[in-house]
């Protein structure tokens, strides 16, 4: 039986959450009383409403990297909001695609989230190509942004016969990669500039040891250092009438690459981290130019700060002195506007807490078969959420450490990338401060498009939060006519009932949900009236909407932004908004299957109910299994021996009485479907047992659908195909009946391992999605008929949303 329950009134839940986080991030420390420019308030509230609609996260990770087919794909959606990331996420859904390397999806799963994320399996089957795969996460929020950030999670899968994992980095090898850009975004004539460099090799480690900038005349203007896997830093100062070069000898080749050009007037923006303080400078290339410019300081989308260099600097330059205890831990980026608003310059810095505080223990590197591996987590304050934890061989993974960190840095996330910097022990804290400050310099996933963010409306936002399934639709008119504020009504089945009712709107589109299943719910939906007239007869359409959302869609001209028409209003503020597009979650608990095996009259039956615009009812009479027994001849002869159905007279003249049910109508005649849609009694007293297929007889609770009408009890004729002609039909057919596929439901791991589902040869010995780690955690792992090399993988967000992975290697040995 089916049960739903109502498992938190979400606005009382999730919207004072949602209200609360807009109200406090309204407060702005700003440095002087001196208001701020009406464009520079408007751009602030404008960052908060695009930081939290438009930039849901996702990060996909796997418990390997190398896969034959037959396996299994197990997988770990991480997801943030907000450019911070330091939100939850607001959707309760996500999408999961597997991608080959000619863009097509081969598989797919829709997973309800939790918390910070989401898992679940993926089988490759024998029909998958051998090659690269890609699996990408996304949500419809995310869908807001033009540009979503989806984390892309490569994979190999080859021939079991041919997997060749003696040469497997080679699979997912990166070309020489060379990038300099300058501190703040430009070269400006004059002003000391910071440059971040990225010398990157094919295998992920650093091209060379060193390199230096020169100018067109071949001089050499600095050099500077490169630590693994390839970042630097250089300082100088250029000059407009001159251009610069990069270049890197790596022993085998010399490298160059030409930097950006040097612009003459402009503005400049240096940051540098002390012990206790941040030193900003800002700078520019005349008095003039600085002028009623404005700092902002934040994360992400919450203002920190804002400073105000006056009415007239006096200074082509001006110094800030920021104490770090204000600023927090994580991404702080600074950005400089000029008197109109006009974002000039960008900077963001990775306040790196407590470095390295999450770690992995083993109490020894080597283990005998079946011995248990004692497996302990450090530095659970220093995660956000829950973890994903794997055991599997190393030939499945990446080998290479620097590439591994080349992967987290593709990211954007430094402190993951540097995380595996320190691992080597090769580098200093100095050294791992500036590496990380390159990248954040060479970084663009922290930039911000402030012009994008100066057009952001909210009322134009199309996609909003799903908290959960939604059943969708259109009513129409066959005259292309919609069939505005309709009523509309849903019911679910699932082992029992439930039914709900709707209006449609100006267009004719329905909505309900969410809801919370897996697999899939049947579901009927009924047209009760169109406006105010009655309903058209063979003029109704009544169409499911049934789309899996495309990355490749970002906006839609033709329909509203989240706030419905005739809701819009200029006054009204961000939390009323948010109100309109939250609702309760209904969860439907899952209905059991005793047995794999179907009788033939189950399949017989769910064929039938196919047909039927119900889904309960009282006794189904299958004619061809008793016509002859009961010598039928008229369709109501069938429903002779059946209780509570009293037949009286003779053929055509027969009068129908459905015993137990309340007169509600003058009539006492209980109504008639052929084929679904409502007909007369006379036309139902035509037809010969011979034409029918099936007689389904409803009464009580389950003719609940049909209201009023059903009050008498409903006798539902289903003839054979071909052998009816539905001109005596007196009414329209209202319903149409549809299958909405639910959430994908994740197998669980032990339960492969247990079943034989995992190889033999053991290459994955523990996986683990959703691990809740406390302080000194200990997870006790199996090692039974394991023998060789494995690799032990944590992977997380850390206490800033970035995110994190750990490795430790073991020996397991008969």
């Amino acid at each position: 039986m089916l049960i739903f329950e109502i498992l938190a009134d979400m606005r009382k839940i999730l919207l004072p959450i949602l209200i609360a986080s807009f109200v406090l991030l309204s407060f702005v420390p700003y440095s002087t009383n001196t208001p701020l420019p009406q464009k520079m308030n408007e751009l602030i509230e404008h960052l908060k409403y695009y930081g939290h609609l438009a930039n849901e996260r996702t990060i996909v990770h796997t418990d390997k990297d190398y896969y034959v087919k037959g396996e299994t794909i197990w997988f770990r959606v991480f997801m943030t909001n907000g450019l911070s990331n330091m939100e939850k996420p607001y959707s309760g859904v996500a999408y999961v695609e597997v991608v080959n390397e000619h863009g097509d999806v081969v598989d797919k799963r829709k997973l309800k989230v939790s918390d910070n994320g989401a898992y679940g399996d993926v089988s490759i089957t024998n029909n998958w190509d051998t090659g690269k795969y890609y699996i990408r996460a996304f949500t419809k929020l995310m869908l807001n942004n033009e540009h979503p950030r989806i984390h892309v999670k490569p994979i190999v899968v080859q021939n079991e016969t041919n997997i060749n994992l003696g040469q497997k980095n080679g699979n997912l090898d990166h070309e020489v990669n060379i990038d300099v850009r300058p501190e703040g975004g430009s070269f400006v004539s004059g002003l000391v500039a910071a440059v971040g460099v990225k010398a990157v090799n094919g295998i992920g480690g650093k091209l060379a040891d060193s390199g230096v900038i020169i100018d067109d005349q071949d001089n050499v203007v600095t050099n500077f250092e490169l630590v693994s896997p390839g970042y630097g830093k250089a300082y100088f100062t250029p000059l407009s009438n001159k251009s610069y070069f990069l270049r890197i000898n790596s022993g085998d080749q010399v490298y160059e690459k030409k930097l950006p050009e040097v612009i003459s007037k402009g503005y400049g923006l240096h940051v540098k981290e002390g012990s206790d303080y941040i030193v900003v400078r800002v700078a520019g290339t005349n008095e003039k130019e600085l002028e009623k410019s404005v700092l902002l300081a934040h994360k992400g989308e919450t203002p920190l700060s804002v400073y105000q260099l006056g009415e007239k600097s006096g200074n082509t330059e001006k110094l800030f002195k920021i104490a770090k205890k204000d600023l927090g831990t994580g991404i702080v980026s600074f950005s400089l506007f000029d008197q109109l608003g006009n974002a000039k310059c960008q900077r963001s810095l990775n306040l790196m807490s407590d470095f390295g505080a999450v770690g992995l223990t083993l109490d020894k590197e080597t283990y005998r078969s079946s011995e248990p591996i004692r497996l302990g987590i450090e530095g659970a304050d220093y995660l956000r959420g829950n973890v994903s934890l794997s055991v599997v061989s190393k030939d499945r993974i990446i080998e290479n450490k620097e590439v591994a960190g080349l992967q987290m840095s593709a990211l954007g996330n430094s402190l993951a990338t540097a995380t595996q910097m320190k691992g080597s022990g090769d580098l200093s804290e100095l050294q791992l401060k500036e590496a990380v400050d390159a990248m954040m310099i060479l970084d663009n996933n922290y930039k911000v498009d402030w012009e994008k963010i100066k057009e952001f409306k909210i009322d134009e936002v199309v996609h909003r939060p799903e908290l959960g399934i939604m059943v969708s639709g259109n009513v129409g008119l066959k005259n292309a006519v919609n069939a505005s504020k309709s009523s509309v009504s849903l019911t679910g089945n699932g082992g029992s009932l439930f039914q709900e009712s709707s209006m449609t709107n100006a267009m004719g589109d329905f909505e309900f949900g969410p809801y919370v299943f897996y697999d899939s719910l049947n579901v009927l939906v009924h047209v009760n009236k169109v406006g105010a007239g009655k309903l058209p007869k063979d003029a109704l359409e009544i169409d499911i909407f049934d789309t899996w959302p495309a990355v490749s869609t970002m906006r839609s001209s033709n329909k509203g932004g989240i706030i419905g028409e005739g809701q819009r209003n200029a006054g009204q503020n961000l939390s009323d908004k948010l109100m309109d597009i939250n609702d309760e979650v209904t969860v439907l608990e899952e209905v059991v299957v005793e047995s794999d095996a179907w009788s033939e009259q189950i399949a017989r039956d769910k064929e039938y109910n196919k047909l039927t615009p119900y889904f309960s009812y009282n006794n189904r009479i299958v004619a061809d299994s008793l016509k002859y027994k009961l010598g039928a001849v008229s369709a109501l002869d069938l429903l002779m021996q059946t209780p509570g159905v009293n037949v009286s007279g003779i053929y055509p003249n027969q009068r129908v009485l459905v015993r137990g049910v309340g007169t509600i109508s003058e009539s006492i005649d209980p109504l008639f479907l052929i084929n679904g849609a409502p007909t007369s009694a006379d036309a139902a007293k035509q037809l010969l047992a011979e034409e029918i297929m099936f007689v389904d007889v409803i009464k009580g609770a389950s003719a609940a659908a049909f209201g009023g009408r059903g009050g008498n009890g409903v006798i539902a004729f289903y003839t054979k195909r071909g052998n009816y002609n539905n001109s005596a039909s007196v009414g329209p057919v209202n319903w149409v009946n549809a299958t909405i596929p639910g959430f994908s439901k994740a197998n669980e791991f032990m339960d492969y391992r247990s079943k034989g589902h995992i190889n033999n040869n053991g290459e994955v010995l523990y996986w683990a999605p959703n691990v809740a780690v406390k302080d000194n955690s200990l997870i006790e792992i199996d090692t039974k008929e394991a023998i060789g090399g494995y690799s032990i993988v944590l992977q997380g967000l850390d206490q800033n949303g970035n995110p994190l992975r750990l490795e430790k290697t073991i020996e397991i040995i008969e």
